[in-house]
């Protein structure tokens, strides 16, 4: 049961630790009441509202979608959504975040060895990331892992690098650059 509205945008603001203009957006993006007219042409909140601005600052906190928030609290449906309902929505979105950090921790092991390796002198044509970005992947014959230093570079550019439009199709770096100046120092 709803309380009475009893709270002006000020109190409503107060007592939830958020400003009136991040009020105002909640209550545009349909995620706060809005509030109730008095016969004095007052804007009065429910009490009510301070758990659920609160509620709505930490689930977007925690990278909770709009439409999902406003499930959570029952808005969109016109009904209370139940603790297992909450539940379940929290236990999806946590598969989302953990399936989000596998893919940014293969991004990062795919680009921590460039950007390691990179000697960031010469032109952009000399650079081994802008080399190893910019070459179409190719089939290339195993080298022996006796083969220093260059065998560590090479196995280094051969991680997967993660398209950064979340395609999930992983492509395979050239490496013509790295085996060639490999060729030049066995040659010495």
């Amino acid at each position: 049961m709803t309380s009475l509205a009893t709270l002006s945008m000020a109190a409503l603001a107060e007592r939830s630790g958020v400003d009136a203009d991040t009020i105002k957006k909640y209550q545009r993006l349909g995620l706060v009441s809005g509030p109730r007219r008095t016969g004095h042409g007052l804007m009065l909140y429910s009490p009510d509202e301070v758990a659920h601005v609160i509620f709505v600052k930490r689930a977007l906190a925690l990278d909770f979608p709009v439409l999902t928030i406003r499930d959570m609290l029952g808005r969109a449906r016109g009904k209370l959504s139940t603790c297992g309902d909450i539940h379940t929505v929290a236990d999806q979105h946590l598969a989302d975040v953990r399936r989000e950090i596998a893919r940014l921790k293969q991004v990062e092991a795919s680009l921590a060895p460039l950007v390691e390796t990179c000697s960031r002198q010469g032109p952009r044509e000399a650079c081994s990331v802008f080399a190893a970005l910019s070459h179409r992947a190719s089939p290339r014959p195993e080298i022996a892992d006796d083969e220093t230093p260059w065998s560590a570079m090479v196995q280094r550019y051969r991680t997967r690098l993660i398209d950064s439009a979340s395609q999930a199709s992983a492509m395979q770096i050239d490496f013509n650059t790295c085996q060639s100046r490999r060729m030049a120092h066995r040659a010495r």
